[in-house]
């Protein structure tokens, strides 16, 4: 498992517009359209290349590859396998396993 430090004394921000979805639903809500678009992949991907910036320049490749992997792991074994089996959807499962690569 992976150490994670928080920083404290950061001024901190208001956004009103949504930055993440948390919750795992295929029906017609944000969520759930995002991972039958693809649009979950796309955001964490963007996510990732966002925070390199704030990261030590020395450590960005490695942690870039670590997020990258942990997430694919995420999609491969959870969301693609739950949207195979559970929901049905062979086609959408198979895009978000090949997209996340």
């Amino acid at each position: 498992m992976e150490n994670i430090m928080v920083k404290t004394g950061y001024d901190v921000a208001y956004s009103p517009k949504s930055l993440a979805n948390y919750r795992y639903h295929i029906n017609d809500n944000l969520t759930g359209t995002a991972f039958s678009t693809g649009q979950n992949i796309k955001g964490m991907k963007h996510a990732i290349d966002t925070i390199q910036e704030y990261l030590p320049k020395s450590e960005r490749r490695s942690l870039k590859n670590i997020a990258k992997c942990k997430y694919s792991y995420y999609i491969t074994t959870g969301i693609a396998d739950r949207l195979f089996h559970e929901n049905k959807n062979p086609k959408v499962a198979l895009m978000q396993a090949w997209a996340v690569f």
